[in-house]
């Protein structure tokens, strides 16, 4: 593996989106009704590109209900096992992370925390106030660019 390039990676859901009462709802209810449907996520915070939240809501490959107890319980426990993974056995391995700070779905800080936990070189480029979906964002060319910058900087290395 010659490197790994994230984009807003679900590491920690955004507190306001997953507030402690819908985390422990999806834990307690995971095994008594795990398909007991919580909140859908609110397409409005993908991106700021109204086309793009257009397209997705009509794309008939997109779910766009309610998040599933048990998903939602088996998401938080896969989120939280990222930070060992990446201390374990991302050794080495040179690590791109962009997020933007805008995301209201997954919080930009878990990106600055698996950066920390990361056990190679990192580089985080946290984009001002782009949301989730930073590559389908007004200002994509940067992220765009940002990729390609650092895939040939570590591919070509």
């Amino acid at each position: 593996l010659r490197g790994v390039a994230l984009s807003a990676p679900a590491v920690e859901p955004d507190p306001e989106m997953a507030t402690p009462l819908l985390v422990f709802l999806a834990r307690k209810l995971s095994n008594a009704l795990p398909k007991l449907q919580l909140d859908p996520l609110p397409s409005k915070y993908l991106s700021r590109d109204a086309t793009v939240i257009e397209q997705y809501l009509n794309d008939p490959l997109v779910y766009t209900g309610g998040v599933r107890a048990r998903f939602g319980a088996e998401m938080l426990d896969a989120m939280a096992a990222c930070f060992d993974l990446a201390k374990r056995e991302c050794r080495g391995v040179p690590l791109l992370l962009l997020h933007g700070t805008g995301d209201r779905v997954i919080d930009p800080g878990g990106s600055t925390r698996l950066c920390d936990a990361w056990a190679g070189p990192t580089q985080l480029e946290l984009l001002p106030g782009e949301f989730h979906e930073i590559f389908n964002e007004p200002g994509r060319e940067r992220a765009y660019g940002l990729l390609v910058d650092w895939l040939g900087a570590t591919l070509l290395a």
